[in-house]
């Protein structure tokens, strides 16, 4: 450091009102016009880990976070224009072991009679406790906004499961129905010609049960379109389905003829006639609740 220098010579006949308040709870500096030190109350150098002495005719620069030199050095210069009479400054001040200390420094000009700056003098106080407690809470918010980030991130995720899921099992019940339309129904059927009465019965009971499996299907079409037959309303849940003409006639056991006939009344009763719509995809798309109206191609 610079050899140290008399501190009257400094002050240079400045008020000494800030040399009564040595001890005071707050620190209390005053630096020239260059930032030189010209006084430094004893506890504001202990919490910097110096003696006053050590600081005296010293830039205030030593004891300033890199980060900080630009704003301490406008705010000198705004007091020492006259721009400004008071300031106040958040500032890392640089321990003497190199730790960092966060002061609020409320710095004001002192002048002489000849209205000339004679020193700026700053009252400080240690906020690093404050900082502390503030870093900590931010980074507290910063977990919590993660957190809930995650939050938000995992219910998406779950719901889309759900909705995979509930494809998944829409899907393998379409699957189910349509194998028990093209291939056990038909089973069913000739095993009902075949059957002798003491067991046909049984056999039918059987038949009924599995084609009530599409009731939900059934029930939501009876009800949109009340002009539908039974035996319509019947080949609109195999169309459905997927099942072709040829399909639907040997398990209904009439011709395919009289399908493409029902199937031009079901059109018309649905309001397709002349409009180039897939009756299955119709169907699939518009029947049952919470399905979307969709135009699909004639296939």
């Amino acid at each position: 450091m610079e050899a140290q220098q008399p501190r009257k010579a400094l002050w240079n006949g400045a008020s000494p009102c800030c040399i009564c308040c040595g001890d005071a709870a707050h620190g209390v500096e005053a630096v020239d016009a260059h930032w030189r030190y010209l006084f430094v109350s004893a506890p504001w150098a202990r919490a910097l880990g110096y003696r006053p002495e050590e600081l005296l005719g010293h830039s205030g620069q030593i004891v300033t976070h890199p980060d900080d030199v630009a704003a301490s050095r406008e705010m000198l210069k705004a007091i020492s224009s006259g721009s400004a009479k008071t300031q106040v400054l958040c500032k890392r001040f640089l321990r003497k072991n190199g730790s960092v200390l966060w002061a609020q420094v409320c710095a004001a000009g002192r002048h002489g009679s000849d209205g000339k700056l004679q020193a700026v003098v700053s009252v400080t106080a240690d906020v690093t406790e404050i900082k502390e407690q503030e870093s900590r809470l931010l980074g507290r918010i910063d977990e919590l906004q993660a957190e809930r980030d995650g939050a938000i991130a995992s219910r998406q995720a779950m719901r889309q499961l759900l909705m995979n899921l509930g494809q998944d099992e829409s899907h393998s019940a379409e699957a189910v129905q349509s194998n028990i339309d093209r291939i056990v129904l038909p089973l069913l059927r000739t095993l009902e010609s075949q059957t002798a009465n003491a067991n046909r019965e049984l056999v039918q009971q059987l038949r009924t049960q599995l084609e009530d499996v599409a009731a939900p299907f059934v029930s939501q079409l009876a009800k949109r379109f009340r002009t539908l037959t039974p035996r319509e309303i019947r080949i609109c849940e195999m169309v459905r389905r997927g099942l072709a003409t040829k399909e639907i006639a040997s398990a209904l056991h009439i011709s395919a003829l009289t399908v493409n006939k029902h199937r031009e009344h079901i059109r018309r009763k649905l309001g397709l006639t002349g409009r180039p719509l897939n009756l299955a995809s119709f169907l699939s798309a518009n029947v049952l609740p919470g399905q979307e109206t969709h135009d699909h191609a004639t296939l």
